[in-house]
């Protein structure tokens, strides 16, 4: 396994876009495969879940996002109440905590 960090950072209105972007979630799923931890933050967990990465885990994204998540991916168990979310070798931060 490759020990490389698949980082996945966006904002509401890219992700709205590219999350149909089937080149780049066909990429994310390939990579995201292939490494043994994964991050993101802010909405660019949708694009992991759209990836099919994130089914069977729990996750969140940014808060205006939260009801999209969890209507789009019902795979996924979205916390809604939790800004930072590890499950297993995926690691999530809401909003823009991983700015900071």
């Amino acid at each position: 396994m490759i020990d490389v960090r698949v980082g996945c950072a966006d904002d509401i209105f890219s992700t709205r876009k590219e999350i149909n972007n089937e080149r780049l979630i066909r990429w994310i799923a390939a990579l995201g495969k292939e490494v043994e931890t994964l991050t993101t933050v802010c909405t660019g967990a949708m694009l992991l879940a759209r990836a099919g990465l994130l089914d069977g885990l729990r996750a969140t994204t940014h808060w205006r996002s939260l009801d999209w998540m969890r209507e789009s991916f019902p795979a996924v168990t979205v916390e809604i109440k939790l800004h930072v979310v590890e499950d297993g070798r995926v690691f999530y931060l809401g909003g823009h905590l991983g700015r900071n």
